[in-house]
């Protein structure tokens, strides 16, 4: 090999790095409003649920309902917390986000 093909290829590692530390820190900044809208749904719930005496059964959201790390990180073309979740749960924590 040449020295210009090995710089290519190290311009080409260097572009795609640069594209995933960006992608790590959406993806983890994304995961962490999906949480905390998560957790602040279901405080809100418990609050209207034993405050209002409901006969209705308390439906919280699990957190396993989102996507793990890993799945949202290499899904390179979705950058949004849109799809870290189904949609009717996404629906549901949208006023939190």
């Amino acid at each position: 090999m040449d020295t210009k093909t090995i710089f290519i290829v190290c311009v080409i590692r260097m572009i795609i790095l640069l594209i995933f530390m960006i992608k790590n820190s959406i993806t983890n900044e994304n995961r962490n409003k999906i949480l905390d809208a998560i957790c602040e749904y279901n405080q809100q719930a418990l609050e209207n649920h034993y405050l209002v005496y409901s006969d209705k059964s308390l439906q919280l959201i699990p957190y396993e309902f989102s996507k793990t790390y890993y799945e949202t990180l290499f899904n390179l073309f979705d950058w949004s917390c849109k799809n870290s979740v189904s949609p009717d749960v996404y629906e549901k924590i949208k006023p939190y986000l």
